[in-house]
Protein backbone atom coordinates (compact mmCIF):
# COMPACT_ATOMS: atom_id res chain seq x y z
CA UNK A 1 0.00 0.00 0.00
CA UNK A 2 1.46 3.36 -0.96
CA UNK A 3 2.12 5.84 1.77
CA UNK A 4 -0.29 8.79 1.87
CA UNK A 5 1.49 12.07 2.47
CA UNK A 6 -0.60 14.76 0.86
CA UNK A 7 -1.39 18.20 2.17
CA UNK A 8 -5.01 19.25 2.13
CA UNK A 9 -5.64 22.91 1.48
CA UNK A 10 -9.19 24.19 1.39
CA UNK A 11 -8.52 27.92 1.20
CA UNK A 12 -5.85 30.39 2.05
CA UNK A 13 -7.22 31.17 5.50
CA UNK A 14 -7.17 27.60 6.78
CA UNK A 15 -4.16 25.68 8.00
CA UNK A 16 -2.78 22.64 6.29
CA UNK A 17 -3.23 19.20 7.86
CA UNK A 18 -1.21 16.14 7.12
CA UNK A 19 -3.46 13.09 7.07
CA UNK A 20 -2.36 10.33 9.45
CA UNK A 21 0.03 7.69 8.27
CA UNK A 22 -1.62 4.46 9.40
CA UNK A 23 1.50 2.47 8.61
CA UNK A 24 3.48 4.50 11.13
CA UNK A 25 3.75 2.49 14.41
CA UNK A 26 4.06 5.72 16.41
CA UNK A 27 0.75 7.06 15.07
CA UNK A 28 -1.16 5.61 18.03
CA UNK A 29 0.37 7.36 20.99
CA UNK A 30 -1.13 5.15 23.71
CA UNK A 31 0.97 2.12 24.58
CA UNK A 32 -0.19 -1.01 26.39
CA UNK A 33 1.57 0.06 29.59
CA UNK A 34 -0.32 3.37 29.49
CA UNK A 35 -3.61 1.55 28.96
CA UNK A 36 -2.87 -0.66 31.97
CA UNK A 37 -2.09 2.41 34.07
CA UNK A 38 -5.39 3.98 33.04
CA UNK A 39 -7.26 0.81 33.92
CA UNK A 40 -5.61 0.69 37.32
CA UNK A 41 -6.36 4.33 38.11
CA UNK A 42 -9.92 4.16 36.78
CA UNK A 43 -10.99 1.04 38.64
CA UNK A 44 -14.68 0.70 39.33
CA UNK A 45 -15.24 0.88 43.07
CA UNK A 46 -16.13 -2.47 44.58
CA UNK A 47 -19.80 -3.05 45.23
CA UNK A 48 -21.03 -2.48 48.74
CA UNK A 49 -22.25 -5.76 50.13
CA UNK A 50 -25.82 -5.52 51.43
CA UNK A 51 -26.26 -6.50 55.05
CA UNK A 52 -27.27 -10.04 55.94
CA UNK A 53 -31.00 -9.38 56.08
CA UNK A 54 -31.65 -12.76 57.64
CA UNK A 55 -29.77 -11.39 60.66
CA UNK A 56 -32.43 -11.51 63.39
CA UNK A 57 -31.11 -8.31 65.00
CA UNK A 58 -32.98 -6.34 62.35
CA UNK A 59 -36.24 -7.61 63.88
CA UNK A 60 -35.52 -7.76 67.61
CA UNK A 61 -35.58 -5.61 70.73
CA UNK A 62 -33.19 -5.35 73.67
CA UNK A 63 -34.70 -5.48 77.16
CA UNK A 64 -32.24 -4.85 80.01
CA UNK A 65 -29.35 -6.24 77.97
CA UNK A 66 -31.19 -9.34 76.66
CA UNK A 67 -32.14 -9.48 72.99
CA UNK A 68 -35.68 -10.73 72.32
CA UNK A 69 -36.25 -12.08 68.81
CA UNK A 70 -39.37 -12.83 66.86
CA UNK A 71 -39.92 -16.56 67.36
CA UNK A 72 -38.36 -16.75 70.85
CA UNK A 73 -40.28 -19.08 73.17
CA UNK A 74 -41.99 -17.41 76.13
CA UNK A 75 -40.52 -19.95 78.56
CA UNK A 76 -36.98 -18.98 77.45
CA UNK A 77 -37.46 -15.23 77.94
CA UNK A 78 -38.80 -15.04 81.54
CA UNK A 79 -40.08 -11.48 81.14
CA UNK A 80 -40.80 -10.89 84.83
CA UNK A 81 -37.07 -11.39 85.50
CA UNK A 82 -36.23 -8.76 82.86
CA UNK A 83 -38.83 -6.05 83.53
CA UNK A 84 -40.98 -7.10 86.45
CA UNK A 85 -44.66 -7.89 86.56
CA UNK A 86 -46.86 -6.94 83.59
CA UNK A 87 -49.43 -4.15 83.81
CA UNK A 88 -51.88 -6.27 81.85
CA UNK A 89 -52.07 -9.76 80.35
CA UNK A 90 -54.75 -11.10 78.02
CA UNK A 91 -55.18 -14.51 76.37
CA UNK A 92 -57.53 -14.90 73.42
CA UNK A 93 -58.40 -18.11 71.59
CA UNK A 94 -58.63 -17.39 67.86
CA UNK A 95 -58.13 -20.63 65.86
CA UNK A 96 -57.10 -18.76 62.70
CA UNK A 97 -54.15 -19.34 60.31
CA UNK A 98 -53.14 -22.33 62.41
CA UNK A 99 -52.86 -20.13 65.51
CA UNK A 100 -54.65 -21.54 68.56
CA UNK A 101 -54.20 -18.65 71.02
CA UNK A 102 -52.79 -15.15 71.23
CA UNK A 103 -51.35 -13.83 74.49
CA UNK A 104 -50.68 -10.10 74.91
CA UNK A 105 -48.46 -8.99 77.79
CA UNK A 106 -48.23 -5.24 78.48
CA UNK A 107 -45.43 -3.62 80.46
CA UNK A 108 -44.66 0.06 80.92
CA UNK A 109 -43.31 1.11 77.50
CA UNK A 110 -43.49 -2.27 75.73
CA UNK A 111 -46.10 -4.84 74.70
CA UNK A 112 -45.16 -8.35 73.63
CA UNK A 113 -47.57 -10.66 71.86
CA UNK A 114 -47.09 -14.42 71.91
CA UNK A 115 -48.90 -16.97 69.75
CA UNK A 116 -49.46 -20.67 70.19
CA UNK A 117 -50.00 -23.07 67.30
CA UNK A 118 -51.80 -25.75 69.32
CA UNK A 119 -52.89 -26.62 72.86
CA UNK A 120 -49.76 -28.70 73.46
CA UNK A 121 -47.39 -26.22 71.81
CA UNK A 122 -45.36 -23.46 73.52
CA UNK A 123 -46.07 -19.73 73.07
CA UNK A 124 -43.55 -17.76 70.99
CA UNK A 125 -42.98 -14.05 70.27
CA UNK A 126 -45.01 -12.84 67.30
CA UNK A 127 -45.17 -9.06 67.87
CA UNK A 128 -43.32 -6.41 69.90
CA UNK A 129 -44.54 -2.81 70.30
CA UNK A 130 -42.17 -0.27 71.86
CA UNK A 131 -43.22 3.16 73.17
CA UNK A 132 -40.42 4.00 75.63
CA UNK A 133 -36.82 5.05 74.77
CA UNK A 134 -35.33 2.69 77.39
CA UNK A 135 -35.92 -0.18 74.95
CA UNK A 136 -33.66 -0.49 71.88
CA UNK A 137 -34.10 -2.44 68.69
CA UNK A 138 -31.43 -5.04 67.98
CA UNK A 139 -29.79 -2.47 65.69
CA UNK A 140 -29.79 0.30 68.32
CA UNK A 141 -32.85 2.38 67.36
CA UNK A 142 -34.99 3.87 70.10
CA UNK A 143 -37.97 6.16 70.57
CA UNK A 144 -36.86 9.76 69.91
CA UNK A 145 -34.27 8.87 67.24
CA UNK A 146 -34.49 10.64 63.90
CA UNK A 147 -36.06 8.52 61.15
CA UNK A 148 -32.92 9.12 59.05
CA UNK A 149 -31.09 6.76 61.43
CA UNK A 150 -33.60 4.00 60.59
CA UNK A 151 -33.18 4.72 56.88
CA UNK A 152 -29.39 4.34 57.29
CA UNK A 153 -29.77 0.99 59.08
CA UNK A 154 -32.37 -0.43 56.66
CA UNK A 155 -31.25 0.96 53.25
CA UNK A 156 -31.68 -2.28 51.30
CA UNK A 157 -35.16 -3.15 52.50
CA UNK A 158 -38.32 -2.14 50.69
CA UNK A 159 -39.83 0.97 52.27
CA UNK A 160 -43.56 1.53 52.60
CA UNK A 161 -43.86 5.16 53.54
CA UNK A 162 -47.21 6.55 54.62
CA UNK A 163 -47.86 9.74 56.52
CA UNK A 164 -45.75 9.35 59.62
CA UNK A 165 -45.24 5.56 59.24
CA UNK A 166 -42.14 3.93 57.78
CA UNK A 167 -42.42 0.18 57.28
CA UNK A 168 -39.75 -2.35 56.30
CA UNK A 169 -40.26 -6.05 55.58
CA UNK A 170 -38.01 -9.04 54.88
CA UNK A 171 -39.54 -11.56 53.90
CA UNK A 172 -42.21 -12.24 56.56
CA UNK A 173 -40.68 -10.13 59.34
CA UNK A 174 -41.67 -6.48 59.57
CA UNK A 175 -40.59 -3.40 61.47
CA UNK A 176 -42.60 -0.19 61.48
CA UNK A 177 -41.65 3.22 62.79
CA UNK A 178 -44.34 5.71 63.73
CA UNK A 179 -42.99 9.24 63.45
CA UNK A 180 -43.87 12.82 64.28
CA UNK A 181 -41.70 15.64 62.91
CA UNK A 182 -39.16 13.02 61.67
CA UNK A 183 -38.69 11.58 65.19
CA UNK A 184 -39.57 7.97 65.98
CA UNK A 185 -42.55 7.83 68.36
CA UNK A 186 -43.36 4.10 68.15
CA UNK A 187 -41.71 0.88 66.96
CA UNK A 188 -43.61 -2.28 66.02
CA UNK A 189 -41.82 -5.51 65.12
CA UNK A 190 -43.97 -8.39 63.91
CA UNK A 191 -44.24 -11.49 61.78
CA UNK A 192 -46.88 -11.63 59.04
CA UNK A 193 -48.98 -14.72 58.56
CA UNK A 194 -50.23 -15.97 55.19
Amino acid sequence: MPEINKKIVTNNASSSVDPPNFNDKNHFSVTMSEINKKIETNKTPSLIEPPNLSDDDYFSVIINGKTIYLGDYEKDIVLHDLIGEPLFEEVEEINKHGIDCVKKVLFDGIMIQFVRLGKDKPYFVDLIEVSDPIFLTGKGLRIGDDISKAKDIYPFLPLKEEIGIYSYAYPLNHIEFDTLNSKITGITIYESWP
